[in-house]
Order: C-alpha cells, then sequence, then structure tokens
C-alpha cells in the first residue's frame, strides 16, 4: 500500500463523501427512478476503482498531461478565457473551440454562430495558444494546422476530411521546426492527401 493507514482511512471516507454527494446529485436530477439507481451504482464503482488505483497503482502515471482540450462553447453561457490553458498545460497542447448545437435536453439554447468560435480562436492565439482549432462548422483556416515558425500550412481540414498532409515525420518541412504529436513516418510534404472524412489510423510505435 502506498500510503500509510491514517491515510487509506481518510481516503476512503472521503470516497464515500463524494459518493454520496454523486448519488445526491443523480437523484436530484431524475428523481428517485432506476435511472438515478444505474447511475449511482456506477459512480459507486468509478469511486472505488478510483481508490483501489490510488492506493495500489494499479494504472501506470504515464499520462501527465492532456492531449488535448476540447471545449463546447455555448453562446449564451459565458465567453472562452482560454489564458489558464497556456499557464497550466503549455502552449502545445491543442485546443479545440466546438459549436454548440441544440439536442436532447439542452434545446433552449440557440446554436453557436461560426463567427463567435473564430474569435475564441483568435483569443486563444493572442494568448499564446499555438495549436487552436474550430469544428462543427466549416472553417479551412480554423481546422488547418499551421507551423508557428513559419506559418506554412501542414495539415488542410475539412470539417473531418484531410485536404493536404505536408510533414517531414513531426518537421515542418519548409523551416525543419519540430511539431509536438505522432504523425506518420517519413517525408510526406508533397504527396497527394485526402481523405474521406472517417477514421486515419496513425501508428504510435
Amino acid at each position: 500500500m502506498l500510503c500509510g493507514e491514517t491515510d487509506a482511512v481518510r481516503l476512503r471516507a472521503l470516497a464515500v463523501v463524494v459518493w454520496i454527494v454523486l448519488v445526491a446529485c443523480c437523484i436530484w436530477a431524475d428523481g428517485l427512478t432506476v435511472e438515478a439507481l444505474v447511475n449511482a451504482l456506477g459512480c459507486a464503482v468509478v469511486v472505488a476503482l478510483t481508490v483501489i488505483d490510488i492506493e495500489r497503482r494499479i494504472v501506470p502515471n504515464r499520462i501527465v498531461v492532456p492531449a488535448l482540450v476540447a471545449a463546447l462553447v455555448v453562446q449564451t453561457i459565458r465567453d472562452p478565457s482560454p489564458e489558464w490553458i497556456v499557464s497550466a498545460l503549455g502552449p502545445d497542447v491543442p485546443v479545440h473551440f466546438t459549436a454548440f448545437h441544440p439536442d436532447f435536453k439542452m434545446t433552449d439554447l440557440p446554436r453557436t454562430p461560426a463567427a463567435t468560435l473564430r474569435r475564441a480562436r483568435e483569443i486563444a492565439r493572442r494568448c499564446g495558444v499555438r495549436y487552436c482549432y474550430v469544428g462543427n462548422v466549416h472553417d479551412a483556416e480554423g481546422q488547418t494546422t499551421f507551423c508557428p515558425s513559419c506559418g506554412s500550412a501542414l495539415i488542410q481540414r475539412d470539417w473531418h476530411a484531410i485536404l493536404s498532409y505536408r510533414l517531414d515525420g513531426d518537421r515542418c518541412p519548409d523551416c525543419r521546426s519540430v511539431i509536438p504529436g505522432v504523425f506518420h513516418a517519413g517525408d510526406h510534404s508533397t504527396d497527394s492527401w485526402r481523405t474521406g472524412g472517417g477514421r486515419w489510423r496513425v501508428s504510435l510505435h
């Protein structure tokens, strides 16, 4: 066990409190229904597995920062404020501003205008985010990966489709700057690329 007996007792007590709060939230949201009870059981499983992992380190702590940050931009709730991303995660973490559209249980809010997404992207760029994108809209510039050093367009996208791919491994073919991420090996700066919008597998080895 990684923590002492006292810490272990406190951790389990805290887990019980967290579970009670989550159960109360489930009941408050859905009432005393079968769905709420199923959600409460799911919360119990998640909390229990979290406690076990903290004590035993079953899951290796290999991921130290998120691969990307996705922000659902809702027009009437608040303006996007990405300053914390650079200070907490660094300028190389990709940020996606995704358009909201009314659906399911939130149909009383308007669809996010494309102009709002573009403004959020510009704010993020001014704050130092190097790789920021917009999603759920068609925006050629807002969905393109640019080299932060020379400004060359490296990966051009349209929604989920890739229109062009200009990378030499993980480097910009024009200025040779390293681009953070996992990319196809080899020089593809002159290749003709286009996908139909489906998944595109990239080997992580």
